[in-house]
């Protein structure tokens, strides 16, 4: 199974390596949870003209506890091991906490919503 529909990791590249960067903006609640702000349209003449005619800017993902904080700990200087590490302090489990980082960069990744430095 290849988890990369954009890019393909490069010869001896490890995924741990890799230094996410964020490609939205995002809000954060009272809770911790954070939601991802969408731009509903591209920022070129035919989306400006859209978007003047839209209600809503913004498409809005609303990520679950675990996703809040992967998204949190994603600052365009952490790798995905560091994040990583920064999972297991808060959810304990290792194996659990690598499996879900792994994961959610996948899944951010293949929507988008976050880039990687070094692809």
């Amino acid at each position: 199974m290849n988890p990369w529909k954009k890019y393909k990791l490069k010869r001896n590249q490890n995924f741990f390596d890799l230094t996410p960067e964020k490609a939205f903006e995002s809000t954060k609640d009272e809770n911790g949870i954070v939601t991802i702000q969408i731009p509903r349209f591209d920022n070129n003449v035919i989306g400006r003209f859209l978007a003047s005619k839209s209600t809503k800017d913004n498409i809005k993902a609303e990520l679950d506890e675990t996703g809040s904080i992967v998204w949190e700990a994603i600052n365009g200087k952490n790798t995905v091991f560091d994040i990583t590490k920064i999972l297991r302090k808060k959810i304990g489990d290792i194996k659990q906490a690598d499996n879900r980082t792994v994961e959610y960069m996948k899944n951010l990744y293949d929507n988008s919503f976050i880039n990687f430095k070094e692809l």
